[in-house]
């Protein structure tokens, strides 16, 4: 047996990732990632990859630390509590703050990870945040070399981290016969040709923080190290006091400073007095949330709710952030209350305060000719991403092969043959406190969110009517109800008969058919 690929998250959508990689005497799993749903219903945490029919896994390894490739990790952990797990230093020690006490090892660009019948080469590449590898994996028995780049983008500026190692990745890439190809396809349909480095957002900043407000609240995306020192370097420069407002922004920066990430962060700046925040006009405040969560610093802030500060005249919030697919509403919502109480936003329609962590087309074609592979498969998008994807490159690259996998279906290296899902698995939902919640309870959410609740309870002939959920014009029917439910138990004693019965009642007065339970 050859290699054999099967990605259970991350294809078709954006999040989930999880790609099992199996030879004759190994299973491994990368990445180990969730994906928030699109809508926030009926207290959905979050879904991650159904996983629950795999056996034997040995191995996690993880390429970087967004929740998306390691927020799955503590539910993995419980089906196989004995799996190794292979981390940077940067997912490493976050990864331990949410799952204290998982044996993790650390391993750095120089390691080579070897799982007998093939190796893992780790490959630095540039993202949005410190610490992100794609992989260089080789069969032993095949030869055939596949590179694994999910996020990744090309910043040939250097400024805050190594560049891409495309000399790493040729090096590799020439003792391989076959050579596979895995690309991130996030921003294929965007119209950015070349994704800008995270450097080119320092003018911008420096200007925006020359203009007259008297305080600066700045919200972007916590992981983003480089955003956050931008962020503090200029506002230090033009002689604000800087903050960071939220457990996000804070636990990030702080695991940024531990690791030599953030050097320049100092936490006496966080001793202000806090009585006097709100006379300040020489502040920036950097705030988590925003993505306009509903229990973030930022709603907090914009809803009057924090007890240092409150928004006013004079107030600029910044948006260095886009709204990830889903959140628009929420984070107009948030937009909207600001203006309310006289401050203003700015956002990147205005100046260039917002970079994407992903490549352009620009740097997919860099890493295509750098690698030069016989086959392409673009992973980490949306199922039209994909195609997309393959459908813009394929006339540029007339000598690859291209293939578009599916979660759940297989890529046999050695026959390069595609192998179809015998089952299209739904991923798990969960909820509360990290429980999975059937689809068919989402069904009964539903219906009780929609069409509220009637209860009747019988203790001998005696009837008690509760309701929830129904408009309290119905209260003046429970009495008559109640009448009727008395001569109908008079014709029959068949409770489900009776449910009907109630069902039907309600529906001739609201129009629809409640929750019905007689006890």
């Amino acid at each position: 047996m050859s290699l054999k690929l099967t990605p259970l998250g991350g294809l078709g959508q954006i999040g989930s990732n999880m790609i099992l990689l199996e030879s004759l005497s190994k299973k491994i799993i990368i990445d180990a990632g969730i994906l928030f749903p699109y809508e926030r219903f009926f207290d959905i945490n979050y879904l991650i990859p159904d996983y629950r029919e795999l056996e034997g896994v040995e191995t996690l390894v993880i390429t970087h630390c967004h929740e998306d490739h390691i927020g799955a990790i503590s539910h993995l952990v419980r089906q196989f509590p004995q799996i190794d797990i292979h981390a940077p230093a940067f997912a490493k020690k976050l990864i331990l703050n949410k799952n204290p006490g998982l044996k993790i090892q650390e391993y750095k660009e120089s390691h080579i990870l070897d799982f007998e019948d093939f190796e893992i080469h780790p490959v630095h590449v540039n993202h949005s945040i410190p610490d992100t590898f794609g992989f260089f994996i080789f069969d032993k028995q095949t030869e055939d070399g596949l590179f694994y780049a999910s996020d990744f983008k090309v910043d040939e500026s250097g400024f805050y981290e190594p560049v891409f190692n495309f000399n790493k990745l040729e090096t590799l890439a020439k003792k391989s016969k076959r050579k596979f190809l895995f690309l991130d396809s996030t921003n294929i349909l965007s119209s950015t040709e070349k994704t800008p480095s995270e450097s080119e957002l320092i003018p911008s900043f420096e200007e925006l923080f020359s203009l007259n407000y008297k305080r600066f609240f700045v919200t972007t995306f916590a992981s983003n190290i480089h955003r956050l020192k931008t962020i503090y370097n200029t506002a230090v420069d033009k002689n604000k006091k800087v903050l960071m407002c939220g457990r996000s922004v804070e636990f990030y920066s702080h695991t940024a400073k531990d690791l030599g990430l953030f050097s320049e962060w100092e936490d006496k700046i966080q001793d202000l007095d806090k009585k006097d925040l709100a006379k300040r006009d020489d502040l920036v405040v950097i705030v988590s949330g925003c993505q306009a969560d509903f229990k973030s610093a930022l709603r907090r802030i914009t809803s009057g709710s924090d007890p240092f500060f409150k928004p006013t005249t004079g107030d600029l919030f910044v948006f260095s952030s886009k709204a990830i697919p889903g959140n628009e509403k929420y984070i107009s919502l948030v937009k909207n209350q600001i203006y309310t109480t006289g401050a203003e936003v700015y956002n990147d329609a205005q100046n260039l305060i917002h970079v994407s962590g992903h490549a352009g087309r620009d740097d997919l074609k860099m890493v295509i000719e750098s690698f030069k592979p016989d086959y392409l498969i673009p992973i980490h998008g949306e199922t039209y991403f994909l195609n997309s994807f393959k459908d813009q490159f394929e006339p540029l690259f007339p000598s690859i092969n291209f293939l578009v996998l599916t979660n759940h279906s297989s890529l046999d290296i050695k026959k390069t043959k595609v192998i179809p899902a015998e089952v299209a698995k739904e991923p798990l939902l969960i909820h509360g406190k990290n429980i999975i919640l059937e689809k068919e309870k989402v069904s009964e959410r539903r219906k009780l969110s929609n069409n509220g609740l009637i209860v009747c309870h019988i203790n001998h002939k005696h009837i008690d009517l509760k309701t929830m959920g129904l408009p309290h014009a119905f209260d003046h029917h429970l009495a008559s109800l109640e009448k009727s439910i008395s001569r109908q138990l008079a014709k029959s004693s068949d409770y489900e008969e009776l449910r009907i019965f109630i069902r039907k009642y309600a529906n001739n007065i609201l129009g629809y058919k409640p929750i019905t339970m007689v006890i």
